[in-house]
C-alpha cells in the first residue's frame, strides 16, 4: 500500500486510492488524494487523519494482504478532512511504531481458541503470529522473524487489536 500511496503522490494524483482486501476482494479503506497530497480517508467506519494512520499501521505496513486499485475522480471542493503529505505522514507513523514497540522483555502467547475461530490474517499478521508461537518473548519475536521492525510492530499492533494476543509474563 505504500508503494502504490508513493507512485501517486509523485505523479500529483487526484482521485482515490481503493484497498481492497487480497483473498475476496471485499473494500477495506479508501484514500483520497488531491494533486498528490492526502486529504481524506475512509477506514472501519472512520473518516480522519488517525484512520489513515491506522490503515497503514494495519495493513500498509504489517505485510497487508491487501490490492491497491486507483480510482481517479475530483474531489468536491471543500471536502478535505486534513492535507498532508505522505512524507509527513511516514515520520508520524515511524514515530508511533516506534512508540508502540512493546518492552523486549515480555512474553507473548496467543490467546486460547483465536486459531481456532478462522481469522482473516494478512501474509506478514501469520508470519509475526508464528514467531510469537515459536519464540515468546518479544525481543526474539523481533530478533528471530525475519522482518523490519516496523514490520513485526504493525503486525504485533493488528494482532493485539484483533485479541489474538495476550502477556503471559516479563
Amino acid at each position: 500500500m505504500i508503494d502504490a500511496l508513493e507512485r501517486l503522490a509523485a505523479t500529483d494524483f487526484t482521485g482515490r486510492l481503493n484497498v481492497l482486501r487480497g483473498t475476496d476482494s471485499r473494500l477495506l479503506g479508501a484514500v483520497s488524494l488531491r494533486g498528490g497530497v492526502l486529504v481524506g480517508c475512509s477506514y472501519r467506519g472512520g473518516r480522519g487523519l488517525a484512520d489513515l494512520v491506522d490503515l497503514l499501521v494495519e495493513r500498509g505496513f504489517a505485510g497487508g494482504g491487501v490490492r491497491c486499485v486507483p480510482e481517479p475522480e475530483t474531489p468536491p471542493e471543500g471536502a478535505d478532512a486534513f492535507r498532508v503529505t505522505l512524507r509527513r505522514l511516514l515520520a508520524d507513523v515511524g514515530d508511533r511504531l516506534r512508540r508502540a514497540r512493546p518492552p523486549g522483555h515480555l512474553r507473548l502467547d496467543v490467546r486460547d481458541g483465536f486459531l481456532e475461530s478462522g481469522p482473516d490474517l494478512a501474509p506478514g499478521e501469520m508470519d509475526v503470529l508464528d514467531a510469537v508461537l515459536d519464540h515468546g518473548r518479544v525481543d526474539d519475536i523481533y530478533e528471530r522473524s525475519g522482518a523490519p521492525d516496523h514490520l513485526v510492530t504493525g503486525a504485533l499492533v493488528s494482532l493485539g487489536k484483533m485479541g489474538a494476543l495476550r502477556v503471559v509474563g516479563p
